[in-house]
């Protein structure tokens, strides 16, 4: 079989980049649009997440949570069969729980009326004591950075929000204090990125908060960032391509299904879509290239047990280059006229007629038009065909 040769190529550019000079545009993405949404097999039981998803060794993790009583369950989902399972219970129910994977264990850190820890262990499929808090926090976050934990926030056993950031290293098995959050909450998220810890929202006990505060571990010391457009308690966030989202959560007075990002590259957030359900006390997790937005409540306290997925795939504008352009910009290039360009008849010939016929190399559309004289007048002209009388 014959092949023919290109026509020309589609490049994907990220929609927040410039296209080289020489391209057209060919399709472009709504640049609010971030995430498509697939629901996933649901979780055992319908309950508040709080921060009790994590991920380990390839599958997802789920314990405690609140379905108007503290949960002691565990579960995990494997991306694979997209089933899940039951895991060992924890020694005590934990609503209000906090997690934090480390050296390939899972640590159930704190919640309602709690200062214990408990760590399972996959290999064993068994929980064991972990080292236990100064004191009670429910409502914290927490994650492990550079080999250790932090738990930040949070409130206590007389309710009070928390600032403190407690730090757990494996070397000590101990937890020590650090610098404290400059806002005193629970209800928040915490993510890494840009080499920092980033705690977004949350309620500082009168009041919903957009406030983000920035850690950097590294000189113990906090900074404040850009405020989210909305204010939000127990949202959902996560980092994908560069990028900060936020999604759900609570106003106060609004349950939200809304999605905002954070752009680096503006210092700013901005509107980027929806989610498929309300989600408020959900908890996010990132495997295999997706995000997975796991039980939580929908409006009106209703408890959900489904799971949505999205792929982290970076949305793209396409743009068209033809095969025979060079760069940094084509030239244009001139028609080829079949057979010539000159054509002679005899004098007075009142019946004499051309076909003028040319292609384009740039494939561009070609007209045809007669060109100043006194004869001009003597000779008709077809502007699309090129055919002249």
């Amino acid at each position: 079989a014959s092949a023919l040769p290109p026509i020309g190529a589609v490049s994907a550019i990220d929609h927040n980049d410039a296209p080289p000079a020489d391209h057209t545009v060919l399709e472009r993405t709504d640049r609010n649009a971030t995430h498509l949404w697939e629901e996933k097999a649901p979780v055992s039981v319908a309950r508040y997440a709080y921060d009790g998803v994590n991920t380990l060794d390839g599958k997802i993790y789920f314990v405690g949570g609140y379905d108007g009583a503290g949960k002691n369950v565990a579960e995990r989902y494997d991306p694979a069969t997209n089933q899940w399972e039951t895991l060992a219970n924890m020694s005590t129910a934990r609503s209000g729980v906090a997690t934090a994977v480390l050296n390939g264990k899972f640590y159930a850190i704190g919640g309602q009326d709690l200062s214990s820890v408990e760590i399972f262990d996959p290999v064993a499929g068994q929980w064991s004591a972990g080292p236990a808090l100064p004191s009670e926090v429910n409502h914290g976050t927490a994650i492990a950075v550079g080999g250790k934990i932090l738990l930040v926030g949070g409130q206590n056993s007389a309710s009070q929000m928390l600032s403190q950031v407690l730090e757990l290293d494996p070397a000590t098995n101990q937890w020590s204090q650090k610098a404290a959050m400059p806002t005193a909450r629970n209800g928040m998220k915490l993510v890494f990125s840009e080499g920092k810890v980033w705690a977004i929202g949350g309620w500082e006990g009168s009041a919903m908060l957009d406030k983000v505060e920035i850690y950097d571990v590294a000189a113990d010391s906090w900074t404040t960032g850009p405020s989210m457009t909305t204010a939000r308690f127990f949202q959902t966030a996560w980092v994908a391509n560069g990028r900060i989202y936020v999604a759900g959560g609570h106003d106060g007075s609004s349950y939200f299904n809304s999605v905002e990002v954070y752009d680096p590259a503006t210092n700013q957030w901005a509107a980027a879509g929806t989610l498929p359900e309300i989600k408020y006390v959900a908890d996010a997790a990132i495997l295999g290239g997706k995000v997975y937005l796991v039980a939580g409540g929908t409006a009106n306290a209703i408890y959900s047990n489904k799971v949505f997925a999205a792929d982290l795939i970076s949305h793209r504008d396409l743009y068209f280059r033809e095969a025979n352009a060079t760069s940094p910009v084509a030239p244009n290039q001139a028609p080829a006229f079949a057979g010539g360009s000159t054509f002679t008849t005899a004098e007075n010939n009142a019946s004499a007629s051309f076909f003028v016929s040319a292609t384009d190399p740039d494939g561009d559309t070609l007209t045809y038009s007669l060109i100043g004289g006194a004869d001009q007048a003597k000779f008709d002209l077809n502007a699309s065909s090129g055919a002249l009388t």
